[in-house]
């Protein structure tokens, strides 16, 4: 049976009426360069991101979107009806929603409106590894003809920004060729072609008023923009005929017939539908900006983080045996390694990369090894890996940025300083450090483990005595130390940190996971079922692990409200399903490779099934609730929830 991509997701009007179950499913759309579009399955947008163009700008990579909608009017005789609407406070205008019939993923996001016996579809989709979107209409049937109104509304703003009405537009668009405008709005925005292969465009500059974006209300944001239109594109359309509109940062960039074939075909063996949905997705992340291939961390908001991607490449790449863009991805942070520390950001405007990571160094050496395992790149990991990693062990013996040293004492790694999050629980708001952590993480001496090993290893290989010794030293010391340092026996679990007065922080948390996970654990596996049972009885829920016990007096259970409600929650309870991948690695390690283990694995996937279907169709959210029923919250795309579960998803396939 040959897999679809992504498995076809459709929904009608019994569904599309209904707002509320609308408006939380979200369709998203990637070129590859870093740009998208992201809209509801209802057509409304409810927050700040939703738009059909998101552009990626060259040289930078900063976002900035560009075509919010195209509001289209259908005329019949002398009657007009509208098949677009928009969300203003307390009314929904025009109510296009109501001839709204049909909503499929499936070539492309494809909307059906039905007026008497009149049928109109609309298509969007992006043009690959271009800043271009293209919006066609089509007359299926009905009538003979109709006539067409598309308003095309812009934004040209910063993706993370809002717009009002100003005086700085320049609202005018200059005819270039014919049915092809250049409009230059703002200075400094590139310029942006508007151009359509049968619609002509009558001028009348404008704008509109007081857009509401209900979503970002609720997370205690601006909530209100204006857009602004050049004018109306009008064409006659026969049955069967249909009209397409491009928005473009490109000026030679042609008006298409019809949506690409699929981009992205998963191989026979991902006939399941999570996998087939799972392997798609994962495309949708990998993006190649102009330092060089990256992995965004999630949609609609996030750019590249150096932990995410680390995290991600396995389930992104390696497992889909895109080796060549994995190479690429190590090679563009390897280059940009500094003090030891490979970025934990690329910002989005192009300035220098943010460092404050612990632990993204560590997660690149693991997988910089498992690439090599998996393609026997020796060449590659010598000359481009080893240099780097050697740096990164004299930084760290040295000390380096943030607090990170080895301790002298017993070889583990100590990181942190005050007002610093360096580990992957990085809520910081203003300066409020959530879960500072500072001293020694309990992942972190796990991974600063790992790192020693695939060190000393590729020393051996390569001949550096020096090299070889340190790295074998340390990883005695830290590994003899590990159990004694972390091991909590009144609790039966790790300690989550240990500061520097040697104190343990009791607290429940699923970082201690990373400690079963890794190649060779430190942990005795007698006392790693202890372990699992706390985790299991205490975090684990249907859609990941919990990031605080629910008992913790700080545990928060919804993840909701302003920015500092929200990230107060974000590590504090808050589920996050890439744990997953460590909870199913630990599982191994403890159990081994038994039918009951993989039948647990099997039943681990078996909730996202049905997550396809709501919040990012045929993707995976960044978070949900703590709390039952356990609602989809965050980017409604994560790299790393997608990662994981195909790498999961592998696991149990390859028994």
């Amino acid at each position: 049976m040959r897999a679809e991509c992504p498995p076809n997701i459709a929904f009608t009007r019994n569904t599309l009426h209904q707002l509320d179950a609308a408006c939380r499913r979200e369709w998203l759309l990637t070129n590859g360069r870093g740009g998208f579009a992201c809209g509801t399955i209802c057509g409304l947008r409810t927050r700040r991101y939703h738009g059909l163009l998101t552009a990626a700008l060259p040289p930078s990579g900063g976002r900035v979107l560009i075509l919010a909608e195209v509001e289209a009017w259908v005329e019949t005789d002398s009657h007009s009806h509208p098949i677009s609407s928009h969300l203003y406070h307390g009314a929904v205008h025009p109510n296009g929603i109501h001839h709204l019939q049909r909503f499929q993923l499936h070539p492309c996001p494809t909307h059906h409106y039905t007026l008497g016996r009149t049928v109109v579809q609309r298509q969007v989709w992006l043009l690959p590894g271009r800043n271009a979107v293209a919006v066609q209409y089509r007359l299926l049937a009905g009538r003979r003809s109709v006539r067409l109104h598309l308003i095309p509304l812009f934004a040209c703003r910063d993706y993370h920004a809002l717009t009002h009405a100003n005086t700085g537009l320049n609202p005018h668009p200059e005819q270039v060729a014919p049915g092809r405008y250049r409009l230059t709005p703002y200075e400094g925005l590139p310029p942006v072609y508007l151009h359509s292969d049968k619609a002509h465009l009558f001028l009348k500059a404008d704008w509109y008023y007081a857009f509401h974006y209900p979503v970002e209300m609720e997370r205690g944001l601006e909530d209100t923009e204006d857009l602004w239109t050049p004018g109306t594109l009008v064409c006659e359309l026969l049955q069967g005929e249909g009209v397409t509109v491009v928005v473009s940062l490109e000026p030679d960039t042609e008006v298409p017939e019809a949506p690409p074939a699929e981009q992205e075909v998963p191989p026979p063996f991902c006939e399941h539908p999570l996998a087939s949905a799972l392997w798609c997705a994962a495309e949708q992340f990998v993006i190649r900006r102009p330092q060089g291939t990256s992995i965004v961390a999630g949609y609609p908001w996030f750019t590249d983080w150096g932990r995410d991607t680390m995290i991600s490449l396995r389930g992104i790449l390696l497992v889909r045996r895109r080796y060549a863009e994995a190479r690429e991805v190590l090679d563009l942070f390897a280059r940009y390694l500094r003090d030891g520390l490979i970025p934990n950001r690329f910002p989005d405007a192009g300035e220098e990369p943010d460092y404050n990571t612990a632990d993204a160094t560590l997660w690149f050496a693991w997988m910089a090894d498992c690439y090599r395992q998996e393609t026997g790149d020796e060449l590659f990991f010598r000359e481009c890996i080893f240099p780097r990693l050697r740096e990164c062990l004299q930084a760290y013996a040295q000390g380096t940025r943030f607090g990170i040293r080895i301790d002298p004492a017993d070889g583990i790694l100590r990181v942190g300083e005050p007002g610093w999050q360096v580990t992957w629980m990085d809520a910081k708001v203003g300066d409020w450090v959530v879960t500072p952590r500072e001293g020694k993480p309990v992942e972190i001496a796990a991974l600063w483990l790992q790192f020693l090993q695939v060190l000393a290893e590729a020393a051996r290989r390569y001949g550096d005595a020096t090299t070889l010794h340190q790295a074998e030293d340390l990883h005695r010391r830290a590994r003899k130390a590990f159990m004694r340092t972390f091991w909590m026996p009144e609790l039966d679990y790790l300690a989550d940190v240990v500061d520097d007065f040697g104190r343990q922080d009791p607290r429940l948390r699923p970082n201690q996971l990373v400690a079963l996970a890794i190649p060779q654990p430190p942990v005795p596996r007698d006392l790693a079922k202890h372990i699992l049972r706390a985790v299991e009885h205490h975090l684990l829920t249907p859609y990941g692990l919990r990031t605080l016990a629910p008992f913790d007096p700080e545990y928060r259970g919804r993840y909701e409200g302003n920015v500092l409600s929200r990230d107060g929650a974000y590590h504090q309870g808050t589920v996050w399903p890439w744990l997953l991948g460590p909870y199913a690695d630990a599982l191994l390690f403890v159990f081994g490779r038994t039918p009951t283990v993989l039948a647990g694995l099997r039943s681990l996937l078996k909730p996202f099934e049905t997550h396809l279907r709501d919040a990012g169709l045929g993707t995976v959210s960044e978070i949900f609730d703590g709390d039952p029923p356990h609602h989809p919250r965050g980017c409604f795309a994560q790299a790393w929830s997608v990662a994981e579960l195909l790498r999961v998803w592998f696991t149990v396939r390859n028994w």
